[in-house]
């Protein structure tokens, strides 16, 4: 067996290149084909051969929608750099346009050095020990008295105040909410659902109708009959928050910095999104905060809530859907119709989302981590320290020593 046209790399007597029979009817006269170098290889195919385009490379039309894209995009603050201010600042090095790329490293080298050196200074603000850009410390006005949880002075409201009367569903809403998840009552929450189950009516409508005027006569009767465990808070939440709430725009808290939507639409930035990990198979829950809320009590209590506009994650497909790397999408034409709008501050994980370039209608949704907080270990074992190493070689040789004088 051989193959067609390799007669020709026989020497030139070779009695196969006469022979016509048996290969394709011709005689082979032709010699050894010239060696073809790399370059010779590539002149010709100059001008005759368009290599194939990469998988990832994009038209012009679609290079413009990607380009729009990342121009429309917003992010949460301090989580994105702005390259075009970056770029002033390195020009700003520049003293002489002749020599531009040494003046820009010259600069920038100096402005590391500076970096540097601060570490060292002390008693002097530098980017260092400045206070964190998401504080949620509380005032140093806030008093040391122990609360309830929910009471918790953590949190920093920043922003114009508004002080204004919440209508009714709001303010009912709101009392609910903030009653239905404070530990501390827990026992009456659980005791009133029981009371209902065993009537036979409608659990969840009617606790959410009766649970506020149930809660507040049972307290005023445990308080009149001297039950200790009716201390001033309890009685703060039985007697309900002040109709008049104060209304903010930013708050921070958690390490996030939260903002309303309103405050959000004139920004470069998405502060706005929200989202809440529910106990249900695991669900979350995804919104934007359209006002925060800072509910007063008695007694110098207050609990801020988010209220929100929650989109409808309730079928897989239709109102959200996981991609095979677990990225979460939800579609934000959809709305969840629901009685209970709020959320406590102190439960708000922040978020934002990210358009879909296919289909707008859908938004990729980023969970955002909080600055300075970190996630450690509960059982991490403790290394041992110096002293309790020193301490136990201590005690291994004064048990030696007994040892040796024992024997």
């Amino acid at each position: 067996m051989c193959y067609m046209g390799h007669r020709r790399f026989l020497p030139p007597d070779h009695k196969w290149r006469s022979q016509k029979a048996q290969f394709d009817s011709k005689r082979k006269r032709k010699g050894v084909p010239k060696r073809l170098s790399g370059d010779d290889v590539l002149n010709q195919l100059d001008g005759k051969t368009t290599f194939p385009h990469a998988c990832y490379t994009l038209s012009k039309d679609e290079k413009k929608v990607v380009f729009q894209w990342l121009q429309n995009v917003k992010v949460s603050d301090g989580y994105s750099t702005n390259l075009s201010r970056y770029l002033c600042k390195l020009k700003g090095y520049v003293r002489n346009k002749a020599h531009l790329e040494g003046l820009i490293a010259e600069g920038y080298v100096a402005d590391e050095c500076l970096t540097f050196c601060s570490r060292y200074l002390i008693g002097i603000e530098t980017i260092f020990n400045r206070p964190e850009q998401n504080n949620d410390r509380c005032p140093t006005t806030c008093d040391d008295t122990p609360r309830f949880p929910i009471f918790s002075r953590r949190g920093h409201l920043s922003g114009k105040s508004v002080v204004r009367e919440l209508n009714n569903t709001d303010y009912y809403a709101a009392s609910l909410y903030v009653l239905q998840n404070c530990d501390e009552i827990e026992p009456l929450v659980q005791e009133h659902r029981n009371i209902l189950v065993d009537l036979g009516v409608n659990v969840d409508e009617m606790h959410r109708h009766e649970f506020i005027f149930s809660f507040k006569e049972r307290i005023k009767k445990l308080y009149n009959d001297g039950n200790e465990q009716v201390n001033k808070h309890v009685r703060s939440l039985a007697w309900g928050p002040d109709k008049r709430a104060t209304h903010y725009p930013c708050y921070n808290v958690n390490g996030f910095r939260f903002r309303t939507k309103q405050r959000d639409d004139g920004k470069k930035t998405q502060n706005s999104g929200v989202m809440v990990r529910g106990e249900y198979q695991n669900m979350s829950y995804y919104g934007l905060i359209t006002d925060i809320i800072k509910l007063r009590y008695t007694k110098g209590n207050f609990v801020v809530l988010f209220k929100c506009d929650w989109y409808d994650v309730a079928q897989e497909g239709i109102g959200y859907k996981l991609d095979r790397h677990g990225i979460t999408s939800i579609n934000r034409t959809r709305k969840l119709n629901t009685q209970e709008p709020f959320v406590l501050a102190s439960q708000a994980i922040q978020a934002y989302y990210v358009n879909c370039i296919k289909d707008l209608a859908w938004s990729v949704v980023i969970e955002t981590k909080p600055r300075n907080l970190y996630d450690m270990p509960a059982n991490e074992e403790e290394p041992y320290q110096e002293e309790e190493v020193q301490r136990f070689n201590t005690h291994d040789a004064e048990a030696n020593e007994e040892d040796d004088e024992m024997y």
